[in-house]
């Protein structure tokens, strides 16, 4: 875990935050000071049955972190006007989907992305923080 990308010094870098996990798998703390984008890309492999359920957690000094219902998917919503903000975004396939860390509604520096499987799969997150 934590193996990092940058693209651009300075303005995107991409975290592998959990690789291949078979457990219930929390990444290590990922730096967001600063951030204009968190995009998060959400990996379910080798689904049998169950899911996972993705959740983000945050806080402002690396220690102390409290979870946070800050996700938002990218599913259409009732609420043309806004985004819906979610506590945890679910996935029961294997697929790969997009989610983003609302960030212009917190000032958190520091976040952990948490994978809490059922039954089966392997998990993988990346994480792109641009600044």
């Amino acid at each position: 875990m934590g193996k990092n990308h940058v693209i651009q010094p300075g303005l995107l870098k991409v975290t592998d935050a959990i690789t291949g996990a078979i457990i219930t798998t929390e990444s290590d703390p990922i730096d967001i000071t600063g951030a204009k984008k968190v995009t998060m890309m959400l990996t379910r492999a080798a689904h049998t049955s169950g899911s996972v359920a993705w959740t983000v957690a945050l806080s402002l000094d690396g220690v102390t972190y409290e979870d946070s219902a800050k996700i938002i998917t990218n599913v259409a919503n009732a609420i043309a006007e806004n985004h819906v903000r979610v506590a945890s975004v679910p996935q029961t396939a294997n697929d790969t989907i997009l989610a983003y860390l609302d960030v212009e509604h917190t000032g958190a520096r520091f976040m952990k992305l948490k994978a809490t499987r059922t039954t089966d799969g392997t998990h993988t997150a990346v994480v792109a923080v641009e600044t």
